[in-house]
């Protein structure tokens, strides 16, 4: 059984026509040239400073006018949770009539049907600052994950501003290269009227530097890969926890104690091209005694980066990916590809290039599962590239509805009161999704309509009419 999405008393059909009082409300509200806060305006100018007291009774109350304004909304969500609710019921009793069961229900039905919705899209800027006084120390990054699970767009996402200040650096406690920022936001507003709703995430917390050096581990920011630090090579130009598929140790592979991303690091990676053209290759196997004991989850978001080192007329491609057993690149529910490729040419001569992305894993996980660094075009001869720092690590999520967002570890280590700013703006609007999360409390349930962002969803906004 299914409950009708579209069409003659569909789901979102109904949906649609209660959000347009949504929306016409909200032009109400918030328009800067004919809405409500303008009008009043233009009344309180009519007054001059000997009959002022004439208006007195719309002075200063823009924003309570403007809430009261909203006041319908408090029945439209009454009756958009009531719908979807009874309708799943009607279909199918639930376990019990609750908007967490039905939105479950609605979920389930669309991800199985292939039903989505148009696919909001977020863009992040990072900058560094030193609001606190001095300079910027660290030459890591914070590096922000804009999709979920599924692979898909995160879509209840807001705009704010997130600050990221080192608290706390290895001069005072702690292990260098972990340091401790705290993490801050706009405050978040509950109230469905306001005209600024949601405004902020309301974040408070910490997060810890993610350092290649901790080595498998699982918690979120925290590196799964054993030895990708490359600071271990028992046997000579063989690194500790790796399996060479392709190359050989002492010729394509080596270890270097020169060519550093950081000064407290003892060694690196050293890729050689062969006029060959071998396509080196390495791999890691997940839970797995001698290569690393981590395993990954299903739908779940990891980032892998890491930082290389390159040299004149260097070419050649890198790529960095997990695989099954068998070789086949993992890929999300919405079939994105679990795969970073990086050409070598762009590779600073001078310095470390940093270089990462971020993915989902599938909902089924293999039994067998490895991470795999090789050539997909070869180096050339004799040429050198150097990788250090390298990890793969579960993201670390900020608000229910927010980015992932984590700080790796650069060639300079923070010091206290270096900063950084996120700043997260909307370049596109799924305005199904945007009032759906309005009145069904998307916000602080951690879910996530299915989207799609080609254009190609199946639940409109046009049914906003």
């Amino acid at each position: 059984m299914a409950v009708t999405l579209t069409g003659t008393n569909g789901l979102f059909t109904r949906l649609g026509k209660l959000f347009k009082i949504v929306d016409r409300v909200n032009t109400h509200q918030a328009d800067g040239t004919a809405g409500l806060a303008k009008e009043i305006q233009d009344v309180l100018d009519e007054y001059d400073t000997a009959d002022n007291d004439h208006a007195l009774a719309l002075t200063g109350v823009t924003e309570q006018v403007q809430r009261e304004a909203a006041n319908v909304y408090r029945r439209i969500q009454i009756v958009c949770q009531k719908t979807l609710v009874e309708m799943f019921n009607d279909d199918n009793p639930l376990p019990s009539k609750s908007v967490d069961w039905a939105l479950e229900r609605l979920i389930d039905q669309m991800i199985s049907t292939s039903k989505s919705v148009n696919a909001a899209s977020w863009d992040t800027a990072l900058a560094s600052s030193d609001g606190l006084g001095g300079s910027i120390t660290g030459t890591g990054t914070v590096i922000r994950g804009l999709i979920n699970g599924r692979g898909e767009n995160i879509q209840n996402m807001m705009t704010d501003k997130i600050k990221f200040t080192c608290t706390k650096d290895s001069q005072y406690t702690g292990t260098i290269g972990r340091e401790t920022f705290s993490v801050e936001s706009k405050a978040a507003i509950s109230d469905i009227r306001d005209p600024l709703y949601p405004q902020g995430f309301g974040l408070s917390g910490r997060i810890t530097v993610s350092d290649a050096t901790r080595s498998a581990t699982h918690s979120p920011g925290r590196n799964l890969l054993t030895n990708s630090d490359f600071e271990d090579f028992a046997t000579t130009d063989t690194p500790d926890n790796w399996t060479i598929v392709t190359g050989a140790a002492g010729t394509g592979i080596k270890e270097s104690s020169t060519v550093l991303v950081s000064a407290v690091t003892g060694k690196s990676l050293n890729l050689v091209g062969d006029s060959g053209g071998t396509l080196l290759k390495m791999t890691q196997t997940f839970d797995t005694s001698g290569q690393t004991s981590s395993k990954l989850k299903p739908e779940t978001v990891y980032c892998i980066s890491g930082w290389i080192k390159g040299q004149a007329s260097l070419t050649g491609t890198i790529r960095f990916c997990v695989t099954d057993g068998s070789g086949t690149i993992l890929t999300s529910v919405n079939g994105n590809s679990f795969s970073k490729t990086f050409d070598l040419s762009t590779a600073s001569t001078s310095t470390f290039t940093h270089v990462s992305g971020v993915f989902a894993t599938p909902r089924d996980v293999p039994s067998t599962v490895k991470f795999q660094m090789d050539l997909t075009v070869a180096m050339a001869n004799t040429k050198n590239c150097y990788i250090d720092q390298l990890q793969l690590f579960p993201m670390t999520r900020w608000g229910g509805s927010g980015p992932y967002m984590n700080i790796v570890r650069g060639g300079v280590d923070y010091l206290l009161n270096d900063d950084f700013t996120v700043s997260i703006t909307k370049s596109s609007a799924g305005t199904m999704t945007e009032q759906f999360a309005r009145m069904f409390s998307m916000y602080g349930r951690s879910r996530e309509l299915p989207s799609n962002a080609d254009g190609a969803e199946t639940i409109a906004d046009s049914l906003i009419s």
